[in-house]
């Protein structure tokens, strides 16, 4: 299985890095692609709603920070005719991860995709987490490298 940056995927029974497993899955960002044959992902959640009140979508801010990113229920986001059933957020602390595509494959053979985010809502993805200040200065050259391949 191939991944494209800006692809949603679920993985199902996804483990945790402490070793929970979530049994209904996971949601993954494709942020990008790196050389070696490594993903950066983005976790999603629909549990912290409560960080996001009063969100219409988008990058959402909370005294001017830039805390994370609200996909809204139903909302057209994908290049095909897929939404979310529930709002799912994106949200950067700690939720950015490196996965070897060997790894999410061999581990997870029955991974599907969501669909692919438009270009548009992609760089607004971008944008945010790259100005949240709560992504590393690695992930954030791997990210900028991304947005400049987007807005070329």
């Amino acid at each position: 299985m191939s991944f494209t940056a800006g692809e949603i995927i679920h993985v199902p029974k996804y483990q945790f890095k402490d070793g929970s497993v979530k049994s209904t899955g996971k949601y993954l960002v494709i942020l990008t692609l790196t050389k070696d044959e490594t993903v950066l992902v983005n976790l999603t959640t629909t549990q912290n709603s409560y960080l996001f009140e009063n969100s219409t979508g988008g990058c959402y801010k909370v005294n001017g920070h830039r805390i994370g990113f609200h996909f809204r229920k139903g909302e057209a986001i994908f290049t095909n005719t897929e939404t979310f059933a529930k709002d799912t957020y994106l949200i950067p602390t700690g939720q950015i991860l490196e996965h070897k595509i060997s790894y999410l494959t061999s581990n997870y053979p029955t991974i599907t995709t969501k669909g692919i985010l438009t270009k548009e809502v992609f760089i607004e993805v971008l944008y945010c987490l790259i100005k949240s200040g709560f992504v590393s200065k690695r992930h954030i050259t791997l990210l900028e490298k991304q947005l400049s391949m987007l807005l070329c």
